[in-house]
């Protein structure tokens, strides 16, 4: 009887020390066949002073994507079929001015020199992107159909156009990919690497990253693992996004706040939610016409991301 408590409690031990250092990939794969949702939220938050003027504007903007996986093809890849199930937007723009937009609606008349915003958005939310996955999870090409985008007036045209762009969707997807650690981890392990947060119209953050596998979690029934990434070292960037737009070339941005978390769900191989927060000012460089003028930033963005 003796002996078999002993080796009963030493099993039990066994088990117990090997699940404290049980390790995992914590990195999605290829999309499963089938359908899915998901859910988006972004606000934003910017104010920019030149000289002593301050330009304050915002963003808020929900948006839910339908999205259908093909299965695998003989050579492994993964058709994925995406569309706007909704589509809200609220735009602050400088002087108070604020642009609504509801797919439901469609674009209405609100009385201001940016009512072709609406239009644009309209457009957007008609939008169906392609995207194709090779079996190792790279995307290697990208369709975009967007009825009534080449109907669009400038600059609006234009800036759609880099939104929509396919070399530049394919790039930020697979960018976003590889931002995941391939290596196994145990709760506790850290990693480190230098990213880019895109912002979309040739706007992104640089920024170093560390983060940190604290273990899993039960989340409404679920058992997720649980990731925290900290930001430092951010930098800010922006391509001129239509003729005639001034370009970021510099800056230097103190971090406020900011950091990630995300919960990725074994079963199925996939990042199932997600939060983002940053929040940083500074000193930035506008480049327009060959002329270089000094500006101060301050500009907080968050995002929330959850997949069923």
């Amino acid at each position: 009887m003796k002996t078999a408590y002993r080796l009963t409690m030493l099993i039990a031990t066994m088990f117990f020390a090997s699940s404290a250092h049980a390790q995992i990939v914590i990195k999605p794969g290829v999309p499963a066949p089938g359908a899915s949702k998901t859910e988006l939220t972004l606000d934003v938050a910017q104010t920019l002073k030149l000289a002593e003027m301050e330009l304050i504007t915002g963003q808020k903007r929900s948006m839910v994507i339908n999205s259908l996986a093909s299965k695998p093809d003989t050579n492994g890849n993964v058709t994925v079929n995406q569309t706007f199930d909704s589509f809200k937007d609220e735009t602050t723009l400088p002087g108070g001015v604020t642009l609504k937009y509801d797919s439901k609606d469609g674009p209405e008349p609100q009385g201001t020199v940016a009512d072709f915003l609406t239009d644009v958005l309209d457009v957007m939310a008609k939008s169906k992107t392609t995207l194709v996955y090779d079996k190792n999870h790279k995307v290697i090409s990208v369709d975009i159909t967007a009825d009534g985008l080449d109907d669009l007036a400038e600059p609006g045209k234009s800036l759609l156009q880099a939104d929509l762009d396919p070399q530049a969707i394919k790039d930020r997807v697979n960018s976003e990919f590889a931002k995941f650690h391939s290596e196994p981890a145990k709760p506790g392990d850290t990693w480190k690497k230098n990213t880019t947060t895109e912002l979309g119209q040739g706007a992104k953050f640089t920024h170093a990253t560390e983060s940190t596998y604290v273990g899993v979690e039960d989340v409404n029934g679920k058992k997720l693992h649980k990731v925290t990434i900290a930001y430092s070292d951010v930098e800010f960037s922006q391509a001129a996004p239509a003729p005639g737009a001034p370009s970021v070339t510099k800056s230097d941005l103190e971090l406020v706040d900011g950091g990630s978390t995300y919960y990725y769900d074994a079963s199925t191989n996939q990042v199932v939610s997600s939060q983002f927060k940053l929040h940083v000012k500074g000193e930035i460089t506008l480049s327009v016409q060959d002329m270089e003028i000094s500006a101060e930033l301050d500009i907080s963005i968050s995002t929330v991301s959850k997949t069923r």
